[in-house]
This record gives C-alpha cells, structure tokens and sequence, in this order.
C-alpha cells in the first residue's frame, strides 16, 4: 500500500506509548478509506504478496546496479523499504556543486530526473531514489543521471567540500 500513510508499531509500552503521544501531536487521523483498504489488504487473499516481495527485490537490485555505473555514484544495496540512499558526492564534486539539493536542481533542469536530497533527512550528500517503480522507469531514470554524469558534468570540477553523515551503506541500514 505504497503511498497510503497508515502504519502501525509494535513496541514496549513505554516506546508505544511515547511515539502516540508525538504522532497525536503530528499527523490527523487516518482517513476512512485508507483505514477500510489497510483492513483489506490485511485480511484478503495474500497470494500477490510473495510476487510483489519478488518485485521489490528484483528492483532494489536493479536500481543498484544501475547507480553502480554512474560516475561519482556509491550505492549500497539497501536493506529495507524501497528507497536507495547513493552517496552522491563524486557526482556533486564533478558537478562542481556543494550540496545535493544544489545537484537535484542540476538533475531536474538538465536530465528531468527529480530526487529528494539528503539535506531533507539529515544525509547531507546523498539523496533518497525510489525504487517503487516500474522497472522501466528505474531503468530510464538511472540511464539519465548517467548520461548526465558522463555527457553534462564530466568536465565539471574534481573537488568538492560536500558534508555527508555516515557511509552510503549506514544510511541504506537505517531506512529499514
């Protein structure tokens, strides 16, 4: 239910019962339809779940293979959700930007590839890609940041003072 934004926590009293208090102070309540879909979802026939596990899986390898070829790129395979955190500061350096969010405007303008920059998740140098998609649209996508890699920034500047917190792998860890 990609997208939908209901969820649930099982936790430790103490750890439930602070995470409703800051969710009550946060977010409205979830909508009625979206409330009778997760009941459906959770209740009906189960038989597309395995198939769509494989597809996530397919496509989680997918994006990083295909981020593995873009110059300035490190991407560690993520180990949850369906999103894939690249260290971006090779493609930044070469781009002669400081920041990701600088770099998203550069992919957006120049390959109209749109990515949510790591600023926005305190991962300064990376930028949050996701890979619930088909794999025609990863593929078309990453193909874009590559050529935008090689063709656009390849004579860019070499160096770059991008921050970033933690390795790409550490940030893929924590996006379980």
């Amino acid at each position: 239910m990609t997208g939908w934004r209901v969820g649930w926590v099982t936790a430790p009293p103490d750890v439930a019962n602070a995470l409703a208090s800051l969710q009550s102070q946060m977010t409205s309540n979830v909508s009625n339809v979206a409330q009778r879909a997760a009941l459906a979802a959770l209740t009906g026939p189960q038989d597309s779940v395995a198939e769509m596990k494989q597809a996530f899986d397919r496509r989680r390898q997918l994006i990083t293979e295909l981020l593995a070829a873009v110059p300035g790129v490190d991407a560690p395979l993520p180990e949850g959700a369906f999103y894939s955190f690249p260290d971006l500061r090779g493609l930044a350096a070469r781009t002669g930007v400081r920041t990701t969010l600088e770099l998203a405007d550069h992919l957006l303008d120049a390959a109209d590839v749109a990515i949510v920059p790591g600023e926005a998740f305190g991962l300064a140098g990376s930028a949050r890609l996701s890979f619930a998609l088909g794999d025609t649209d990863i593929k078309r996508g990453i193909e874009r940041v590559r050529a935008f890699a090689e063709d656009i920034a390849g004579g860019a500047a070499e160096s770059s003072t991008l921050v970033s917190t933690g390795s790409a792998e550490e940030r893929n860890r924590n996006w379980r």
